[in-house]
C-alpha cells in the first residue's frame, strides 16, 4: 500500500516511476540499462534489506542518487550511514521536498 501511494504521489506531479516489490526485482529492472535519477527503497523488503539493495546498486552505479525510507524511528547501529533517509509516514509535500533535496547536484 505504501509503495503504490508513494508512486502515485510522485506521478501526480509528473515524475516517471518504476516500482519493484523486492530488492531482487529492483536489481533486475536496473540491469536493463535504463537511466534513473533516484532509487528510493524501504529498509524492510522481501529477500534483502533496503541497505543491501543500495550497496548492490552502488557497486554498479556509484553515482546514482539513493534514498532510504523507514517507519522505524532508529535503524540498527551502522545501518544507513550517509544515505538520505525519510521517515514514514509522510505527506506528498514532504516527499517532493525530499526528492528535490536528494536529486539536487552538490
Amino acid at each position: 500500500m505504501v509503495l503504490l501511494n508513494t508512486a502515485a504521489m510522485l506521478e501526480d506531479v509528473g515524475h516517471r516511476v518504476v516500482t519493484a516489490h523486492s530488492g531482487r526485482q529492483a536489481l533486475a529492472i536496473l540491469s536493463k540499462g535504463d537511466q534513473f535519477d533516484l532509487l528510493v527503497t524501504d529498509q524492510i523488503m522481501p529477500g534483502m534489506t533496503g541497505m543491501e539493495l543500495i550497496e548492490a546498486v552502488r557497486s554498479t552505479a556509484p553515482d546514482m542518487a539513493v534514498a532510504l525510507m523507514s517507519g522505524y524511528a532508529e535503524l540498527p547501529s551502522g545501518v544507513g550511514g550517509g544515505v538520505p533517509r525519510m521517515a514514514k509516514p509522510f505527506r506528498q509535500a514532504q516527499l517532493l521536498a525530499f526528492v528535490a533535496e536528494v536529486t539536487t547536484p552538490r
